[in-house]
C-alpha cells in the first residue's frame, strides 16, 4: 500500500512468486525469492534487480545492497554514493540508509560506505551483533546489549536513550548533536541467569573432535557461572557467519557441528547468554577443519 495511489512501489510484479526476505527504500522495494534471486519494483534504477543469488538484502533511499550467496560479498545497485566502493569482502549482515550502507564482518566489526556527511559512513571501532541504518545515521547493538550510534544527530537519532547502568544505577548516555557515536547502557538482568554484562567468556574453548565419518567437529568449553544458555557463532574461514547455534543445555559443555564440508576450514566462537537474552564476552575465535555442504547443528 502507499500514500500515493498511483505510485508503482506499492505493486509487486505478478510473477514475483514466493518470497523469503523483503526490504523497502524511498520509492522502491526489493525482495529475495526462495531460490535467492532478487526481484525489485517501484521507480528508478534501484527497482531493477541484477542477476545472481543472494542471502540478505537491504534497500536504502535510491539504492539496494545485497550479500551474494556464493561468497557473502555485498553487491549494490541503483543511484548515489552507496552504489560505489562497497567492500570487497564477505559480510555477515547488511543494512542501508538514505545514501549509505553498513555491514558487519564475520568478526562483528562494522564497515560502512557511501555518503559520509556527519561521518555516517565512518564506522566506529568495536564488535556488534546487529546493525541498522536510518536515513542519515546508523546504530549497532553490542554483545552486552548496549547501543552505539553514529552519523547525523539533528533529531537526537544518534543518541540512544539513557538507561540504568548495571553497576551503580546511574543513567548514562554519551553523544552530541554533531553526530558522534553514542553509547547506551548495559541491559538489566532478570530470572535465574546473570546479567550478560557480568558473564565471562567461556574458557578453554576448543575443537576436540574431527570425524571424517560424520564430517563433524565437536566443540568443548568450560562452564560459565550464571549462564542461561550459550550461543555458538561460526562460518567458513574468510566467509560470512552462518546461522548461530543456541545451546540451551547449560549442564553440557560440548556441542557437535555436523554436515561440514571436508574441503574447508571453519571459524568458531562462543559466548554465554544471560537471562536477559544478551551475550556476555565472546571467546577468542578458533579455527578447525572438518575431516558435505552447508553446516548445521546436530
Amino acid at each position: 500500500w502507499s500514500g500515493v495511489a498511483e505510485a508503482p512501489q506499492a505493486a509487486p510484479p505478478d510473477d514475483a512468486g514466493a518470497l523469503k526476505a523483503i526490504s523497502s527504500g524511498a520509492a522502491h522495494t526489493c525482495a529475495l525469492k526462495t531460490d535467492g534471486a532478487a526481484v525489485c519494483w517501484g521507480t528508478g534504477d534501484a527497482a531493477t534487480a541484477p542477476e545472481g543469488t543472494f542471502s540478505a538484502i537491504a534497500s536504502g533511499g535510491a539504492h539496494t545492497c545485497a550479500l551474494k550467496a556464493d561468497d557473502g560479498k555485498p553487491q549494490c545497485w541503483g543511484t548515489g554514493a552507496a552504489t560505489m566502493n562497497a567492500p570487497d569482502e564477505a559480510l555477515a549482515a547488511i543494512a542501508s540508509g538514505q545514501m549509505h550502507s553498513c555491514g558487519l564482518k564475520a568478526d562483528g566489526t562494522a564497515v560502512c560506505w557511501g555518503d559520509n556527511t556527519d561521518d555516517r559512513a565512518t564506522a566506529p571501532e568495536g564488535m556488534f551483533t546487529e546493525i541498522a541504518c536510518g536515513g542519515q545515521h546508523t546504530c549497532g547493538l553490542k554483545a552486552d546489549g548496549s547501543v552505539v550510534c553514529w552519523g547525523g544527530n539533528s533529531n537526537g537519532q544518534a543518541t540512544p536513550p539513557a538507561t540504568a547502568a548495571a553497576d551503580d544505577g546511574d543513567a548514562v548516555a554519551d553523544g552530541d548533536s554533531g553526530g558522534a557515536a553514542a553509547n547506551g547502557a548495559d541491559g538489566a538482568s532478570g530470572g535465574d541467569g546473570a546479567s550478560s554484562a557480568s558473564l565471562a567468556a567461556p574458557a578453554n574453548f576448543a575443537a576436540v573432535t574431527a570425524s571424517s565419518e560424520g564430517s563433524a567437529i565437536t566443540l568443548s568449553w568450560d562452564m560459565v557461572e550464571g549462564a542461561a544458555s550459550y550461543r555458538i557463532s561460526y562460518g567458513e574461514t574468510g566467509g560470512a557467519a552462518l546461522t548461530p547455534i543456541s545451546h540451551e543445555d547449560v549442564a553440557t559443555t560440548t556441542r557437535t557441528i555436523s554436515d561440514l564440508d571436508s574441503s574447508k576450514t571453519y571459524w568458531f566462537e562462543i559466548a554465554a547468554v544471560g537471562s536477559d537474552g544478551a551475550e556476555g564476552t565472546k571467546s577468542p575465535k578458533i579455527e578447525s577443519g572438518a575431516p558435505s555442504t552447508a553446516a548445521s547443528s546436530s
